[in-house]
């Protein structure tokens, strides 16, 4: 029992996290995270606590963080169609789990366990930055409401630049929090991705 409860202590330890400054700049672009994970893969730890921590060192404001589960290296009860959907839409830089990408650009990280998450955040802390002072591609305003189990969403998008036939809106419904403990032992999970609004609409 004294052992499980070391471990235990050991995985749900958390990160100091270094407030954001602010932007140096008035771009108002928000930086999107995508995380792609496992609850069975021991090797996905790190990025999760990093991940997780991100979203106390900057705002909703800042950066909006995505987590996407793949039946990787066992069935994951937290993984879905829609994050089978995603993974395929970046299979050319998607290799191995865990991934995160940065507005749709790969990171190179290093999957690890506990040990690694710090120096795994700390890479997060100094990539995103840079990508905040860049001007904003367009803008995006969105409305939710909800009526019992049924949730109704509007979204205005204008100031498009660069815009092709190849474009595409993508609204995720996320859960904040989810308790889960799989092989990799972390007891929650966080910002992951359910479902994606009118997914038989989404080009393949």
């Amino acid at each position: 029992a004294k052992e499980v409860e070391a471990r235990v202590k050991k995985i749900n330890f958390t990160i100091k996290v270094k407030p954001f400054a602010g932007r140096k700049g008035k771009s108002d672009r928000v930086v999107l995270v995508e995380l792609f994970t496992g609850a069975e893969d021991p090797q996905c730890v790190a990025a999760e606590l990093a991940c997780a921590a991100l979203g106390k060192t900057f705002k909703p404001s800042e950066v909006v963080r995505l987590q996407y589960h793949l039946h990787v290296p066992r069935p994951d009860p937290l993984a879905n169609r829609e994050d089978e959907v995603r993974v395929r839409f970046y299979r050319q830089v998607i290799r191995s789990l865990p991934s995160v990408l940065l507005n749709g650009d790969l990171l190179p990280i290093k999957g690890g366990d506990v040990a690694g998450a710090l120096g795994t955040y700390d890479e997060l802390v100094e990539s995103v930055p840079p990508l905040l002072e860049t001007p904003a591609k367009a803008k995006i305003k969105a409305t939710v409401t909800r009526t019992g189990a049924k949730i109704s969403i509007k979204v205005n998008v204008s100031d498009v630049q660069g815009g092709s036939d190849d474009l595409r809106l993508r609204v995720a419904l996320v859960e904040d929090q989810v308790a889960y403990t799989g092989a990799n032992k972390l007891a929650e999970h966080t910002n992951v991705v359910r479902a994606f609004a009118g997914l038989s609409l989404i080009h393949i």
